[in-house]
């Protein structure tokens, strides 16, 4: 399971995770002994790979132009559809049911996974 959050959702620090008895959800620590989680099942609203057709969509609509104009440059994305292209690492675009957004880079095992969640 690869998840390596690029940008979006505060400071950029969640993980995922996948619990044993639950599904999927992000976590990042909030101090010493407390962590804050978001579970990802039912909560988890569009969940799409970024490709130079839906590049531009995706990140006006999340009002990143700047953002993925430095984040994924041509170089950047160049790369990232590449690896996608070859199965290792894909590009997303994710947003949760309370308005949150992200830029994340999968495999494509977790992509499945979590585009799967976007349909229950």
């Amino acid at each position: 399971m690869k998840f390596e959050m690029i940008a979006g959702m505060n400071d950029n620090k969640y993980q995922l995770k996948k619990g044993m008895l639950s599904g999927y959800y992000l976590e990042r620590s909030t101090g010493v002994f407390s962590d804050e989680e978001i579970e990802l099942e039912g909560n988890l609203v569009t969940f799409e790979q970024l490709t130079e057709e839906n590049k531009s969509r995706f990140l006006a609509k999340a009002g990143w132009g700047a953002l993925g104009s430095l984040v994924l440059g041509p170089i950047g994305l160049a790369a990232g559809l590449f690896f996608a292209g070859n199965e290792k690492e894909i590009t997303v675009a994710g947003e949760l049911r309370d308005g949150q957004k992200f830029l994340a880079k999968v495999d494509k095992e977790t992509f499945d996974d979590l585009k799967a969640l976007t349909y229950k």
